[in-house]
């Protein structure tokens, strides 16, 4: 049984933007490199389908997990007598996932994220970060037009934000990479994407629970609450401010250059 492991999210091959672009040539180059099955898509795939090899699906999912949890954990017996590299290697942030892509081609979208990055910083752009979504929620009251309650509820998925190496660059400049879509667009393209892609899950399991938030707080302080005095606001925004780990350094970018000097593109 053939399983496609990719998404059907179409890229933005067409874009005008120059840096787009080059962006969206970098992630199709770094998908083509570092081929991997993705067990979250597999999830994604068929929990709205009821598929007959529900069983088959989830041995599958199970077993690309086992392998992408090596990946996170580095265990060294994984690359002992596969893989050889120097130590110097090990200490360079994030080699180490690049070293068990190769060997097990398997990666959720941190791992897409990551060999993004070390494509990037490959073809000498160093500001790319690591970066996850979040659903903002707010209850605005209809009659002051005052917000009374805010919250943020991280989603667990994960992509890239990059300048493409501008020097002080503008929120207008930023690029969004998401391999594991696969999607490229200017962040706020990409928003608009999200809100779309996430809008029907996500959004409604933040709903319920700030909403049952926001009456405990209410109740709490002792005042009235009418849900119908209060407008719910939300939307799905990439997390700027709190950005992950990984980084394109130019030390991840040399390691992977050298590795792979078909990442480096025109």
């Amino acid at each position: 049984m053939n399983v496609s492991l990719q998404t059907n999210h179409s890229v933005s091959f067409c874009a005008k933007n120059s840096d787009i672009k080059k962006a969206d040539k970098i992630m199709r180059t770094t998908r083509n490199v570092f081929p991997m099955q993705s067990c979250s898509f597999i999830d994604t795939f068929y929990s709205s389908k009821k598929a007959r090899s529900q069983g088959f699906v989830k041995k599958l999912s199970d077993k690309i997990w086992k392998k992408i949890d090596k990946i996170r954990t580095f265990e060294d017996k994984l690359f002992s007598d596969e893989i050889k590299y120097k130590y110097d290697d090990i200490k360079i942030g994030y080699a180490p996932t690049i070293l068990g892509l190769e060997q097990l081609k398997a990666g959720n979208c941190h791992e897409a994220s990551v060999a993004v990055l070390a494509a990037l910083a490959a073809n000498g752009i160093y500001d790319g970060k690591e970066v996850n979504l979040f659903v903002d929620t707010q209850f605005m009251n209809k009659k002051t037009k005052q917000i009374e309650y805010w919250h943020r509820d991280p989603i667990d998925h994960a992509l890239v934000v990059t300048a493409m190496g501008k020097e002080n660059p503008r929120k207008n400049d930023l690029i969004v990479i998401d391999p594991w879509l696969p999607y490229c667009d200017s962040l706020s393209g990409a928003i608009g994407k999200y809100n779309q892609v996430f809008a029907k899950n996500k959004m409604r399991e933040a709903a319920r629970m700030n909403r049952s938030l926001f009456r405990v707080s209410m109740a709490e302080r002792h005042l009235p609450f009418d849900e119908d005095n209060y407008e719910m606001i939300q939307k799905i925004k990439v997390n700027l401010d709190r950005p992950l780990t990984a980084r394109s350094t130019k030390e991840l970018g040399d390691f992977c250059s050298q590795r792979h000097p078909e990442l480096i593109i025109d």
